[in-house]
């Protein structure tokens, strides 16, 4: 141990993931860091579809190890937007946030889990109920 490098934490993906979710319907999220030593803490915000930025509730997610783990359940077109994870380590807390989209299912081609890299993103933006959402449409490689 005396010659590893000691850093915060950072996320794992370096990319934004998406998730489609009905309302009524629980998504289960990850968030995973890479950090050295390893994580001690997790912290969760949530900004909706409105802007509105709250913290997330310590007893609506569990943490072990590198991984956090949070269920959302969309109740409202205000249960839509975007959930931030940050990991704190005896180094110190993550500079940026792991970030993950909520949208609407039902509003474009959605499974309900992260989009995966095997897939060709492209963005595509919509406006529905006064929100303005964005969504990937998915296109296998080479098809």
């Amino acid at each position: 141990m005396l010659n590893e490098k000691v850093v915060v934490p950072t996320c794992k993906e370096e990319r934004e993931e998406l998730f489609g979710a009905l309302k009524h319907e629980t998504i289960s999220i990850k968030c995973e860091v890479e950090a050295n030593p390893p994580p001690t803490s997790f912290h969760w915000t949530f900004n909706n579809s409105g802007g509105d930025v709250t913290e997330v509730s310590p007893t609506r997610f569990t943490s072990d190890a590198s991984i956090s783990r949070l269920n959302h359940t969309p109740v409202s077109d205000m249960d839509y937007g975007t959930l931030a994870c940050w990991g704190s380590n005896e180094v110190g807390r993550q500079r940026n946030p792991c970030l993950f989209q909520v949208v609407a299912a039902g509003m474009g081609p959605f499974l309900n889990r992260p989009v995966n890299a095997r897939f060709s993103p492209s963005l595509v933006a919509f406006h529905s109920l006064n929100f303005t959402f964005k969504y990937l449409s998915l296109q296998r490689n080479g098809s």
